[in-house]
């Protein structure tokens, strides 16, 4: 299994990002989301 952390400035495109990697049965783990480089 992959593990990622998703970073996106817009919410709503991390939101998309996470649920396409998570509804599509890919080999992907989304374990946490940040906005920006400094948050991550």
């Amino acid at each position: 299994m992959i593990t990622v952390m998703l970073v996106d400035d817009e919410p709503i495109e991390r939101e998309g990002l996470k649920l396409i990697l998570n509804n599509n049965r890919t080999n992907v783990n989304v374990i946490a989301e940040a906005s920006d480089g400094e948050q991550a």
